[in-house]
């Protein structure tokens, strides 16, 4: 198409975005880009009224459509994608036995391993079930920005329907709610990344959902107390439920992990950095989350019965507190992080680039550092260390721009 428009002296930018939106058409990455997009979409905006405003308004829950039937999506090229992504199948694509070739991530029309080309292309498409888990998150932001209960609940459902089927996905669910937090979640989501990725999922997402599934919770229980009557209300205290506790967890979790590693031997070095900054996004964007359904749920209450608003007010009053004592407690973390960046980044570029305790790494050190390399050394250390002070700064304005 875009071809033919050249050729016939009629080129325009809508016929390049028509062609690339045919390409993707009935492909793992429309669907994946399109959910994504979806997502980011909603937690890109800064005003609350305009974030639910615009979520009461959209085509959701049907901006997504999905067919589930493999084979049915390919990637435009040379081989068809099926429901269940894996880096190692991708890699090794051993296909038989039979039944081992229907769960195999790639059906390879030629030759019978796939390129690396092909592998780093494959990486970010994910299941079905992976698509739809993040799907339901921006559902669950849709019904909860319309105090849709009923759908909430059902979306709820398939949200925990979803986690429960995915193998390694129990660690979620674990541990005494009244001792907050009870295990460390990241640390045992981290040890099962590789169980869980086989199955295309990765375990920050997992969290993300679970995270999301006790915020519908939570917001279902603020609905069964708005419907109480007064009398009712009277002897209640702040909910103790299951879903604020596991709230309450999930955001410790997440907060002393990313402080831990600041305080770790491990922080030190530069390969550990950007992983760093991957779970910090995780961090904030859990934050933007949070921060829709406490401005959505801010709103409900405002617009109940005056008889019921001091006993909601309270419970999700505890909601605002906790999340407003984590996120100054991250955005003290990035101011430290990054006085450190720029006092001492260049150079731990440098110390983690080479073992200097070796012989070769010495001689290539001294090579980089003392001869006609070191102009270009030094820009790539430079635009390195500014690329990571520019992720974290990034993320802190996102806090910032969503005060509670």
């Amino acid at each position: 198409m875009v071809t033919l428009s050249y050729q016939n002296n009629a080129y325009d930018k809508t016929i390049e975005f028509v062609d690339f939106h045919y390409k993707l058409k009935n492909s793992f990455q429309g669907l994946c880009t399109l959910s994504l997009a979806t997502l980011s979409e909603i937690i890109s905006h800064e005003d609350p009224k305009e974030i639910i405003d615009m979520l009461k308004y959209s085509n959701l829950p049907d901006a997504v459509p999905i067919i589930d039937k493999p084979g049915y999506y390919s990637d435009n090229r040379d081989f068809s994608l099926l429901p269940c992504p894996s880096l190692s199948r991708v890699l090794s694509l051993n296909t038989d036995p039979k039944e081992d070739q229907q769960k195999s991530f790639v059906k390879i029309q030629a030759p019978k391993f796939a390129s690396i080309e092909q592998s780093t292309r494959s990486l970010p498409i994910m299941s079905f079930d992976s698509i739809s888990l993040n799907l339901k998150i921006s559902h669950a932001l849709y019904y909860v920005s319309l105090n849709n209960i009923n759908e909430l609940t059902r979306n709820s459902e398939e949200i925990r329907y979803l986690l429960k089927k995915i193998n390694g996905s129990q660690i979620l669910f674990e541990g005494n709610v009244e001792k907050s937090p009870s295990i460390s979640l990241m640390d045992s989501v981290t040890k099962k990344d590789s169980l869980l990725f086989e199955q295309g999922f990765s375990g920050l997402d997992l969290i993300k959902a679970k995270l999301v599934l006790d915020l519908s919770s939570f917001a279902i229980h603020i609905s069964e107390l708005s419907n109480k009557t007064n009398n009712d209300n009277q002897n209640t205290a702040p909910s103790k439920a299951h879903s604020q506790h596991s709230i309450f967890s999930t955001l410790k979790n997440l907060t002393n992990f990313l402080i831990n590693v600041r305080n770790s031997e491990i922080f030190e070095g530069i390969d550990y950095l950007p992983q760093f900054i991957r779970k910090a996004s995780l961090w904030t964007e859990c934050y933007t989350f949070v921060w829709i359904f406490y401005k959505s749920l801010s709103e409900t209450i405002n617009s109940s019965n005056e008889g019921n608003k001091d006993i909601l007010s309270k419970n999700v009053q505890s909601l605002h507190e906790a999340i407003k004592s984590h996120s100054e407690n991250i955005l003290s973390l990035f101011e430290q992080i990054t006085a450190n960046l720029k006092k001492n980044g260049e150079q731990k570029i440098l110390e983690g680039w080479f073992n200097l305790g070796t012989e070769i790494g010495i001689t290539v050190a001294n090579t980089i550092n003392h001869g006609e390399y070191l102009k270009s050394a030094n820009k790539v250390r430079s635009s390195l260390k500014d690329s990571w002070i520019a992720s974290i700064k990034s993320m802190k304005n996102e806090i910032i721009r969503r005060p509670l």
